[in-house]
């Protein structure tokens, strides 16, 4: 039986650092303790909020949480872990994120399928633990991107989406196995809207690719008995120790990988997996603005 000679990608951080994006209301006290601790920030006007990010490693950090915690009841920050310049060279294999958030559905179960219902939350109503798009979105409206922006998702950031105006789909081209370009449609008219695509990645990461560890194990739905990849300690500590085998990738490939945050195998998200290649396509012709880049570890075997 083959066993695990080492790993070809980074050894994991335990206490991997986070940056934690944080956007709060304007008052004088904010404004000289951000100043006092030369954190940069930049102001909304209109919203009357600071915008600003702090690092876990940043002794300013526990200090804005004495001082500003109570603030930050019912807020969730967003949060990435941060890679050195080092690791994120050496990484063959990144989970692919976009922030930029354009494109609006109200609606969108008419496009997908959903198998095995089950009982959802303390008011019992009815939910599907699998999901999958099954044909164009119809959106019910799109913000036109900013200058220099190619990529875009949904404010219902749900599963499996990813969408690019006619620049980058050029550059990135169609050779990559296991990608292709939907168009997206009006709701209403059910006309395609121009120059503007979904990235459907259609090939699903071989669930026997996964090295279940303390923090990454594989579940199975108890109604269909599909598989999925369950990371216990959440989406974004949980990407960290996911470990892949190399032999299962291929780096002319995209591949998407189905997660759940729950045992009962509830899909709640399809991580975007992308090869070296593709990221250093990206990143040379400088069309990555708003993209968010997540090394994997990759495993090889005797």
């Amino acid at each position: 039986m083959a066993g695990i000679s080492k790993k070809c990608y980074r050894p994991q951080k335990e206490n991997m650092e986070k940056l934690h994006y944080y956007c709060l209301k304007k008052s004088k006290y904010l404004k000289k303790f951000l100043e006092k601790y030369q954190v940069e920030y930049k102001e909304d006007v209109y919203l009357g909020c600071y915008y600003f990010e702090l690092s876990d490693a940043n002794q300013a950090y526990k200090k804005f949480l004495r001082y500003f915690g109570i603030y930050l009841l019912g807020e969730y920050p967003q949060i990435q872990n941060h890679y050195s310049e080092e690791e994120m060279q050496g990484a063959e294999w990144f989970v692919l994120e976009c922030l930029v958030e354009k494109i609006h559905v109200d609606d969108r179960w008419k496009d997908m399928i959903m198998k095995c219902p089950y009982r959802a939350n303390v008011f019992r109503r009815e939910g599907y633990r699998h999901k999958k798009q099954i044909q164009e979105l119809r959106v019910d409206s799109m913000e036109k991107l900013k200058k220099r922006r190619y990529f875009c998702v949904t404010n219902a950031r749900l599963t499996n989406e990813l969408f690019c105006n006619e620049t980058a789909k050029e550059i990135l081209g169609t050779n990559w196995i296991g990608l292709e370009y939907w168009h997206i449609r009006k709701k209403n008219t059910d006309e395609i809207i121009p120059e503007f695509y979904q990235m459907y990645f259609q090939k699903s990461l071989p669930i026997e690719s996964i090295v279940c560890n303390k923090s990454v194990s594989i579940v199975k739905c108890p109604k269909c008995g599909m598989q999925r990849v369950y990371l216990k300690t959440g989406l974004l500590s949980g990407i960290s120790f996911i470990q892949i085998k190399k032999e299962m990738l291929n780096d002319t490939s995209v591949y998407y990988m189905p997660i759940t945050l729950d045992k009962k195998c509830i899909d709640n998200y399809d991580l975007l997996i992308i090869s070296r290649k593709f990221y250093q396509l990206l990143k040379k012709y400088r069309i990555d603005k708003g993209l968010q880049y997540e090394p994997l570890q990759i495993i090889c075997q005797w």
